[in-house]
């Protein structure tokens, strides 16, 4: 799982410092984000790096204080999703 600044930038910021990462929403301008629309850009020395979201996975939004998970649909929905989990079935030591 990866943490994000924002979820609601929709252009890269001017001077981020390495690190930064940010979930890219529709419609995203720039020249770096173009075209990113709902993967995740994280900002590393070489510039912005991209990772595109697979279904189900699942990013902490950290001004929102806020999880949302990837849906098969092609969104970013808020919460991690309806299914209950059984006892021991998320073991904490694997959630870092």
């Amino acid at each position: 799982m990866k943490a994000v600044l924002d979820k609601d930038t929709s252009a890269q910021p001017a001077d981020p410092s390495l690190g930064d990462a940010y979930l890219i929403p529709a419609a995203a301008t720039g020249t770096d984000w173009a075209g990113h629309d709902d993967d995740v850009a994280i900002f590393t020395a070489r510039g912005w790096q991209f990772s595109a979201p697979n279904t189900g996975r699942l990013i902490y939004v950290a001004d929102e204080d806020s999880f949302y998970r990837y849906t098969s649909d092609g969104d970013w929905v808020l919460g991690i999703g309806l299914g209950a989990l059984g006892d021991n079935d998320v073991i904490p030591s694997n959630l870092l």
